[in-house]
């Protein structure tokens, strides 16, 4: 979601992590009760925190890399 400037399609994100819609759906749902990020139409969401976006733009190649070091 990160990647885009504003909502996100559900499907899109579900083949950016190459998981089918289904998969990606139960997180969306989790994610919007925890208050991560909000329904902005049919099969689209966004951030609900502020600055969530920008942050995870900046510390992208930080992110990825402790992940890579984790697995």
């Amino acid at each position: 979601m990160a990647q885009d400037d504003g909502p996100s399609s559900t499907s899109t994100v579900a083949e950016r992590m190459g998981k089918d819609v289904k998969y990606a759906s139960i997180y969306r749902t989790r994610l919007i009760e925890a208050q991560v990020i909000e329904d902005r139409g049919y099969g689209k969401v966004d951030f609900a925190i502020p600055y969530l976006r920008e942050y995870l733009r900046k510390h992208a190649a930080y992110i990825r890399m402790t992940l890579d070091i984790s697995e």
